[in-house]
């Protein structure tokens, strides 16, 4: 995990994770035994978290309800694929080798609802 003092991020390699945490301080995080996050300083080198986020539009966005989601996702192999419509409002289908699930877009939403992290000045 780490800061930039605006954000928290962490990745294992395969997948990149970000909350709007400001912490103040950039550098490593870690838990503390207090349970709090604690900001190594001394590891100032941060990834660069910037390159991995896409900046170009996306081809297509659907917005599903999480629950919906998870329990689709419940019912599939380990691999996954993950196909996008644009009928209507949208819609996420999932297969792998023995399951498959469609669900439908939510609608009602605006961009502004959903946040993104700040790759400004990374």
């Amino acid at each position: 995990m780490y800061s930039d003092g605006r954000q928290l991020w962490a990745t294992d390699g395969y997948s990149l994770h970000a909350r709007p945490i400001a912490l103040g301080r950039q550098g490593s995080v870690s838990v503390g035994k207090d349970g709090l996050l604690a900001v190594n300083e001394t590891h100032n080198r941060l990834p660069n978290f910037a390159d991995a986020v896409p900046q170009e539009q996306p081809l297509a966005v659907v917005v599903v309800e999480r629950d919906r989601l998870q329990q689709a996702l419940a019912g599939q192999d380990r691999y996954v694929q993950l196909a996008v419509y644009a009928r209507g409002r949208g819609m996420a289908e999932l297969s792998s080798t023995g399951a498959y699930a469609l669900i439908m877009s939510v609608v009602g939403l605006e961009e502004e609802d959903f946040w993104r992290p700040d790759v400004s000045g990374l």
